[in-house]
């Protein structure tokens, strides 16, 4: 479980498979957060 609370990007997830640790999704920047700001009115 993860959320974007305070403005923090999530971190990357990291699975580990037959031994080998792969990257599940990438952590998010502060650029990706921004994209999702929207100025819409509530």
């Amino acid at each position: 479980m993860s959320s974007n609370y305070n403005g923090r990007g999530r971190l990357a997830e990291l699975v580990v498979k037959r031994g080998a640790l792969r990257r599940a999704r990438a952590g998010e920047a502060a650029s990706d957060l921004l994209a999702q700001d929207t100025n819409e009115p509530l």
